[in-house]
Order: structure tokens, then sequence, then C-alpha cells
């Protein structure tokens, strides 16, 4: 997951009809394709996604959670700081973008997973 900060606010995106979880809010991400690292997969997926070119900082959380899948295993995420070197947002696959502040995160619907990186935010009021 990409945590792009601007003006003490986060960017977030909002899943698009054709998404699994369509309506809901999430940060922008993706999976890591194979022999990637988790830096250049947010790089290449926040470049697939919203025709942006980001620098990615530090790993600020990493937290499992169960999607309740059939063989029992969970997801693992990864967030981390980003910064935007160039480009500005463009809906691709997502239907809305928004930059919001860190305090008003809890009144989008989020995925469930990204609720853990909010809960995170909120604590430590970094953005």
């Amino acid at each position: 997951m990409a945590v792009m900060r601007r003006e003490g606010k986060v960017l977030i995106a909002r899943r698009g009809p054709r998404q699994s979880h369509p309506g809901k809010w999430e940060f922008p991400g993706g999976h890591s394709e194979h022999g990637e690292t988790h830096e250049e997969s947010l790089v290449r997926e926040i470049a697939e996604e919203l025709d942006m070119r980001i620098r990615v900082g530090d790993r600020i959380l990493e937290f499992k959670y169960d999607y309740e899948r059939r063989d029992g295993k969970k997801h693992r995420f990864f967030a981390f700081w980003c910064q935007v070197l160039e480009g500005k947002p463009l809906l691709t696959v997502h239907d809305e973008l928004a930059w919001v502040e860190v305090k008003k995160l809890a009144d989008y619907d989020f995925i469930e997973a990204d609720r853990q990186l909010i809960k995170f935010l909120l604590q430590t009021q970094t953005a």
C-alpha cells in the first residue's frame, strides 16, 4: 500500500465497478509479481493504476489480514510512505480519488484490510 502525502493529506482511491469490493475506498497498491520486491511492485502498480511515478520510502506497517480464503491463508500487507515524483493521479481502475486529512479517513467506507493502516495513521498522526 502506498501512503502518498501532500499538504497534510493522503491519497485514497475508490474501487471501481469491475474490481472486487466495488465502491470501497483503499490506499493504492497491488500485488507483487514473481521476483519483485514490495517497493518495485508499488512503483509498477502506481504507474499502471494512477499513471504516476513515485519514490517508495520507509515501511510504516506490515500486517496479515484474512479475507476468508478457502485455503486458510492470510494476505500479507505492507504499507510504505511514498513521494510523488511525477504526474497527477488519473482514474484507470478506480472511479474516484481524494486527498484526505488523516483525521477524516474514518469518514470513508474502506475495505476491511485497510482499516488497520487507518488505525495506525490515526494513532500516530504523522501524515
